[in-house]
């Protein structure tokens, strides 16, 4: 085997390696961001709980702090 054709099999298996570290960063970030958007939407739906439990009738009326 020529020392070009050696140099070239290292680049290319360089390469491929890189490639694959690339996908899995790419694929955890994807992870990551599919995460995030679960998060945000539980935090929603709980922030639209507590809005719908302080507007319902009996958590708006005024209490009645006199003596």
């Amino acid at each position: 085997m020529s020392e070009f054709v050696a140099i070239e099999n290292i680049r290319l298996r360089q390469e491929e390696k890189r490639d694959r570290q690339l996908y899995g960063l790419e694929t955890r970030r994807i992870e990551v961001d599919h995460e995030r958007i679960q998060v945000l939407r539980m935090f929603a739906d709980i922030t639209q709980a507590w809005f719908d439990h302080y507007r319902s009738k009996d958590n708006t009326e005024q209490l009645d702090r006199t003596p």
